[in-house]
């Protein structure tokens, strides 16, 4: 009996050993008004967020996009001021972010022009292979190779590639084969909004543009969201302008069927859809069965279904929903059935879980949590795994 029990301590000993070990998961902010990051811990229960106690940490001026890897190891931040990306590798153990080596980078290699570049949006591929900055001042995407081992940035081939607009909006479907960028121009039939597609070159990085684009996408889009299957796209229009000038706020959302060969879109009956004033982010779950749009102008954010085989949007019950002072950002969690939204005025951060069944979004207890100032952009990391 002593020998069995001895074989199988060991046998249980050497199973615990093989098993991973689950990291923390985190939420960071980028805070345009003060240049700093606010860093979070993400309670795995609820998702109230925490902050961690050596945030903010200071970041190059105008911080207005924040992402990570989608292995939890890299945040990346754009400087639109600065014509910057700022690279920081995230601690496992406490969520600190510690400067990747050579950062920040140059937001656009190919020009001297520093501020004029004017970063917005960053997106990096389902694998972490490259990332992809919006360029408004100099109407283009820059792309990069990550280093896997240090989050190091280094230009892909014939990097940056022409949008022709001011890039604002950028979003790489889940395959990693295309991607997507938002825009504007202003002739003279005045403001004309555009989203062009790209096919990415799954060897180095590189870009070529997809057949069909641009695609005609109301005055001043700015989000790119994509449902997590790859069928649907979706572009929030901040506003409207005439070929007049004339100035309205109600804005809205155009969406398009994804050719899942070619990458071509087709404006789906209906587009576009109603939002509230002023819209500035967009975010779908992690089922792609619920859509959540941030009015900064109206203190809510619009909540859809997303009709499983057309893609139209419709409000749900209760929608709006109440999101504090001129909501930014709006994020959801790449786990969980969990939601983020960044408020301006103050800088705060309001977490909500979001109905398994009808997508309807209820605060936690204890939220919203104080941000820095002007939080633009949240982004939540997922668990990783330690061997």
């Amino acid at each position: 009996m002593r020998f069995r029990f001895t074989l199988f301590a060991m046998a249980s000993a050497l199973l615990t050993c093989a098993l991973p070990t689950l990291s923390a998961q985190y939420a960071y902010t980028a805070n345009e008004g003060d240049n700093t990051i606010s860093a979070y811990k993400v309670n795995r229960h609820n998702g109230l967020l925490t902050l961690l106690a050596d945030a903010p940490s200071a970041v190059a001026p105008g911080p207005t996009h924040i992402t990570s890897d989608p292995l939890g190891r890299f945040v990346y931040v754009s400087s639109f001021y600065g014509g910057l990306i700022s690279g920081y590798t995230i601690e496992k153990g406490s969520g600190t972010l510690t400067p990747i080596l050579g950062s920040p980078f140059s937001a656009d290699p190919s020009t001297t022009f520093g501020a004029a570049i004017s970063p917005e949006t960053l997106a990096i591929d389902p694998f972490g292979r490259f990332l992809y900055v919006a360029n408004a001042g100099t109407h283009d995407v820059a792309g990069f190779k990550i280093d896997p081992s240090t989050g190091a940035l280094s230009p892909v081939p014939n990097s940056p590639f022409a949008v022709n607009a001011n890039t604002l909006g950028l979003a790489v479907d889940p395959t990693g084969r295309f991607l997507y960028a938002s825009g504007f121009d202003i002739n003279s039939a005045g403001y004309a909004g555009t989203v062009v597609g790209f096919a990415i070159n799954l060897r180095n990085g590189s870009l070529t543009p997809v057949a069909g684009s641009p695609y005609t996408c109301g005055s001043l889009p700015n989000t790119v969201a994509i449902d997590p299957r790859g069928r649907f796209l979706y572009v929030v229009n901040q506003a409207n302008i005439s070929s007049t000038g004339t100035f309205s706020a109600t804005g809205s959302v155009h969406a398009f069927r994804m050719n899942l060969l070619n990458g071509s879109l087709t404006p789906v009956p209906g587009s576009p859809f109603e939002a509230g004033s002023q819209p500035l982010s967009m975010a779908i779950d992690l089922t792609g069965r619920f859509a959540y749009v941030a009015n900064n102008a109206s203190d809510n954010i619009s909540a859809y279904r997303i009709g499983h085989l057309s893609g139209a949007l419709e409000p749900l019950p209760g929608s709006p929903f109440a999101a504090g002072n001129a909501p930014y950002a709006v994020g959801v969690d790449p786990i969980a059935e969990r939601a983020f939204v960044t408020s301006s005025s103050p800088g705060e951060v309001h977490s909500y879980t979001i109905n398994f069944f009808n997508g309807a979004l209820d605060e936690v207890f204890g939220s919203p949590v104080p941000a820095g100032f002007t939080p633009q952009s949240i982004t939540i990391t997922p668990h990783r795994f330690f061997w």
